[in-house]
């Protein structure tokens, strides 16, 4: 079931058959709650060659809130939407898959300038993530029981005021394969910042080129009292 609010969302809950929102145009709406364009609870929704544009979610996610739910994103534009944590998108728990998104100028208070996730399983695939921000992982932030996966992602301009210029993996895994994170500005990490590490958390494909415009060196960073070597990628 697909219901219009008053709080200018639309809200999907407990729907037994997919939902598919196609050549959409969601902008300027606005939610105290989670989700400022689009609140998915148990169920299931494809986003496919649709625009969302100058939403804000007081809580989780500027455009798009998923819980529990399984959402697929299609060549789908976010830009300028805003929120605590999930600038763009927030999910927690269920699923998310993206192919050939954008994802530009969106912001997180908190957490996550255009993606946030939480015990969840995230795959993004030729995506771009252009000029987000957020105070930690100015483009993604995968937090504890997430397994991400970025195939040739382009992250470019994206900033986080403490850490993590294009993404924080905390207690997460990230499998980062091809792409390249360009540009991307942290106090630390100004591509990657790692939480909690262990050696199996992260696993980088062959191809990833990152560059750090903050120290023109060091780019990735690692905490963790257990890794003895500090990790760096580019030149």
């Amino acid at each position: 079931t697909v219901v219009r609010v008053d709080l200018g969302c639309w809200r999907l809950e407990a729907s037994e058959a997919d939902a598919e929102l196609s050549w959409v145009t969601v902008s300027d709406s606005t939610t105290p709650l989670d989700g400022g364009a689009v609140s998915v609870v148990a169920s299931s929704v494809a986003v496919v060659e649709s625009r969302f544009l100058r939403n804000v979610a007081t809580g989780r996610g500027g455009a798009i809130a998923s819980v529990e739910s399984d959402v697929t994103l299609e060549r789908t534009l976010f830009e300028g939407n805003a929120a605590t944590d999930g600038g763009a998108v927030a999910v927690e728990g269920g699923s998310m898959r993206e192919v050939g998104s954008v994802h530009r100028t969106n912001t997180a208070g908190a957490e996550g300038g255009a993606v946030w996730g939480l015990s969840t399983t995230l795959a993004s695939e030729k995506s771009e993530y252009v000029g987000n921000g957020a105070a930690a992982g100015g483009a993604v932030c995968l937090t504890p029981d997430v397994i991400g996966t970025w195939a040739s992602v382009h992250a470019a301009g994206t900033v986080a005021a403490d850490a993590g210029g294009a993404f924080v993996v905390d207690g997460a895994i990230l499998l980062l394969s091809g792409g390249e994170l360009r540009h991307n500005l942290a106090p630390v990490g100004g591509g990657i910042w790692f939480r909690a590490f262990d050696l199996d958390t992260a696993l980088f494909g062959a191809q990833v080129t990152v560059v750090d415009t903050a120290t023109g060196d060091v780019d990735l960073e690692v905490v963790s009292d257990k890794v003895r070597t500090l990790v760096c990628l580019g030149p």
